[in-house]
């Protein structure tokens, strides 16, 4: 699970609430992030609900889709 610190290391503050929004409109609160890759065009995010299932969410890069 990484901690608020890695996660801030890794996507920048705009990505980071453009997260949050769908995490909580989507799936209300998660549990955790277990992986965050940033890729040519895109981020994938890997979390864990509170139910023990994992999901992937998928982000643009860029502040084009914030």
């Amino acid at each position: 699970m990484l901690n608020p610190v890695e996660i801030a290391k890794i996507l920048t503050p705009a990505e980071y609430l453009r997260l949050c929004a769908i995490v909580e409109e989507t799936w209300g609160q998660a549990f955790g992030v277990l992986k965050v890759q940033r890729l040519r065009k895109k981020i994938t995010i890997e979390i864990e609900l509170e139910d023990d299932t994992h999901h992937n969410v998928s982000l643009s890069k860029g502040l084009s889709d914030i």
